[in-house]
């Protein structure tokens, strides 16, 4: 019903039913009660994708599929956290920043990472394809045309670049 009549009130009820659900699983994952608002509302949201993509000929119940959707994106954020966490702590042991301090220099370097030009336009194009909006390699040999070979040695010289 959710799914073809695209129905608020029943997309309501499911809210309201799986909000526990998540909290379980917020739970569970050993959340910071400091983020534990952000990672209900990325909850919710995973329950919106899951409404849809639910396909019961896989012989799954929709609890178990949104359990696997929710416990497979809280894993990816629990990662970035972690990376992000570990980012900073470098900065202030090889600086003596602050926590707040840290953050604005990651966010500054982050800015220049954006900032990057290269001289040759093919580099340029999927450096920001790539690197910036996060296309898969197929999908940028389907928007320019270059053969997959030459892409990844594209991004291999780029790499370099960007260390050096």
């Amino acid at each position: 019903m959710i799914k073809h009549e695209q129905s608020e009130e029943a997309l309501n009820i499911m809210f309201e039913k799986y909000k526990n659900f998540i909290g379980l699983k917020i739970n569970s994952f050993r959340i910071y009660k400091i983020q534990r608002d952000d990672y209900f509302q990325e909850g919710l949201i995973i329950l919106h994708k899951a409404i849809y993509r639910y396909d019961d000929g896989y012989g799954k119940t929709f609890l178990r599929f949104f359990e696997m959707c929710l416990e497979r994106h809280f894993i990816m954020l629990g990662k970035k956290r972690d990376s992000e966490n570990r980012l900073v702590g470098l900065y202030q042991e090889n600086l003596g920043l602050d926590v707040e301090e840290a953050s604005e220099q990651i966010q500054e370097s982050l800015t220049k990472y954006r900032q990057v030009k290269f001289k040759s336009q093919r580099e340029q194009t999927i450096y920001e394809e790539y690197f910036l909006q996060n296309k898969k390699i197929n999908e940028i040999v389907k928007m320019t045309g270059y053969n997959a070979k030459s892409v990844y040695n594209t991004i291999l010289r780029i790499r370099k670049k960007l260390k050096d």
